[in-house]
């Protein structure tokens, strides 16, 4: 397994209070690119930023998660090491990225976090021929 970073980016959409203010989308998104618009210089040109994986603000969690997620959780299960790490300024979207709204029972709008939970205990339930340890943490106690 040939270990690499990826720098994904999920843009989320205005809020309510931004819609309300009537702040206007200033971001434009492709499949590897985000351009951003000065709204004080709108003559000048757009910065563009290129990243492994962009996602716009309609993406579900669900899309993210297997497409950017599942690979990395699957080579866990097989005893290498992973990390899935969220970063961004405040308002931008992580908690909502990472554990989801919290308001749907079916798992619609669950978090990376919720899935890579359910993805591992699914795959333990599953196993076999496989016998997967946990270690016992003084902090757990």
């Amino acid at each position: 397994m040939s270990e690499n970073v990826k720098v994904v980016v999920r843009c989320r959409p205005l809020n309510r209070k931004e819609n309300e203010s009537k702040c206007e989308n200033i971001v434009e998104i492709n499949e590897y690119a985000i351009s951003v618009l000065n709204p004080s210089a709108r003559n000048s040109q757009k910065k563009m930023f290129t990243f492994d994986s962009v996602y716009d603000m309609i993406s579900k969690t669900e899309v993210i998660y297997n497409e950017m997620c599942y690979s990395l959780v699957e080579s866990t299960l097989d005893g290498y090491n992973g990390t899935i790490f969220a970063y961004g300024q405040t308002g931008c979207g992580k908690t909502h990225t990472m554990q989801g709204d919290g308001s749907a029972k079916d798992g619609y709008n669950c978090g990376i976090i919720p899935r890579c939970f359910e993805h591992i205990f699914e795959t333990i339930s599953m196993a076999t021929n496989i016998r997967y340890l946990a270690l016992k943490c003084q902090a757990w106690e």
